[in-house]
């Protein structure tokens, strides 16, 4: 097996392009800043197979193909607050596939998602609802001269007179 560095597609296009216009492998190596074998190698690749590209490798092949991976993210875009282990207990039970949690989670990386938890909101009651809504009404027309007047605390507690402990 080869020790090398792959190089793009576009370079060994571009080295092709220069072979096929003539130039030796020294020219082609001195104009594109690579060694001779590197030049040699892609050369002699592409005349033995015909293409720029390199051959697919061997390797395991994928647990859940592509209709698995359109229903996991059809049930995260659904419901983003599905976990992971809901998720493949639903694959396993539709398609009999056993898969991990750590292959949900790589493929909804591969298509998008980040693991994250959305963040909770308070519950406001519907009495509190109406109460904010009809303030904001109330101060929607309000001009600059009115809001420098007001003193935005954000609740917090602040002591004049001496210090009552944290």
């Amino acid at each position: 097996m080869d020790k090398r560095k792959e190089t793009s597609s576009d370079f060994r296009e571009i080295v092709i392009k220069l072979r096929k216009e003539g130039k030796s492998l020294s020219e082609i190596a001195k104009t594109t800043s690579k060694s001779k074998s590197t030049i040699q190698h892609i050369v002699n690749s592409f005349e033995k197979n015909n293409t720029c590209e390199y051959k697919k490798r061997s390797g395991r092949p994928r647990e859940l193909n592509d209709r698995d991976e359109r229903a996991v993210v059809d049930m995260v875009r659904k419901n983003p607050r599905v976990s992971s282990l809901e998720i493949c207990s639903e694959i396993e039970r539709a398609s009999e596939k056993c898969v991990s949690k750590s292959t949900i989670q790589r493929t909804l990386r591969r298509n998008g998602y980040s693991s994250r938890t959305a963040r909770r909101k308070p519950l406001i009651s519907a009495i509190n609802k109406q109460k904010r809504l009809a303030f904001a009404n109330q101060h929607l027309k309000k001009g600059l001269d009115f809001w420098q007047t007001v003193l935005f605390t954000d609740e917090s507690k602040f002591n004049i007179f001496g210090y009552d402990g944290p």
